[in-house]
């Protein structure tokens, strides 16, 4: 129980000095705000200064340039690629949609359909 109540009052402690910025000769309250990119990267500028007040949707970091063409690249690929195997799901659950029971079974129907669904999800 001691280890316990040990353990609150040190992350309490912890919590307070990592979101209330302080110093050796005067102590303040401030919003602190945690700051992640969409696309990691090296920082190549920083167009802001110490304390300086900035605005909704201001330019904080640049991220390196190839890197993030990289990453978009990456990731337009990777929707042309989903967009191109829901397109091909949906003309092969179409079919065996058609052919019906008499051709496949209906769990093979029912697969197929969970597979478009699945690739649509994946979208």
């Amino acid at each position: 129980m001691v280890v316990l109540l040990a353990v609150i009052a040190v992350f309490k402690v912890w919590a307070f000095y990592t979101e209330s910025p302080w110093t050796r000769d005067a102590k303040f309250t401030a919003d602190v705000v945690a700051i992640a990119p969409d696309v990691s990267g090296l920082i190549t500028d920083v167009p802001v200064k110490d304390n300086q007040l900035v605005q909704k949707d201001q330019i904080l970091f640049v991220i390196d340039q190839p890197r993030y063409q990289q990453a978009l690249a990456e990731a337009e690929a990777d929707v042309d690629y989903y967009q191109t195997l829901a397109a091909e799901k949906q003309r092969e659950s179409g079919r065996r949609q058609r052919l019906g029971v008499q051709a496949l079974s209906q769990e093979e129907i029912d697969q197929s359909s969970n597979v478009l669904q699945t690739v649509r999800h994946q979208l």
